[in-house]
């Protein structure tokens, strides 16, 4: 049986932001490149977490369960996996 194909993003999510939305990239220490997203959810009882999911999965148009925050549930830095290959535009400023 084949692995089923999937995609890992590297995500830093701002919490209690004014509107959830995609900001910009951001470039680490060890040079890897993640996604800045902006989160109109607070950061507590999971609520910020499920807001980048809801976010996420209609951005892709892919159903919720087929994404998980496989890294950084706690952190602003998070590693999502997705179901499936996905293709991203990136923004054009960062």
């Amino acid at each position: 049986m084949k692995p089923s194909p999937h995609s890992i993003l590297h995500i830093k999510v701002t919490p209690n932001s004014s509107q959830t939305k995609i900001s910009g990239k951001f470039l680490d220490e060890k040079n890897q490149e993640y996604i800045k997203i902006n989160l109109a959810a607070v950061p507590e009882d999971n609520k910020a977490n499920e807001e980048l999911i809801k976010f996420l999965a209609k951005l892709l148009k892919i159903s919720k369960s087929k994404i998980e925050i496989i890294r950084g549930e706690t952190s602003r830095m998070k590693v999502v996996k997705v179901e499936g290959n996905i293709i991203l535009i990136p923004p054009m400023s960062s």
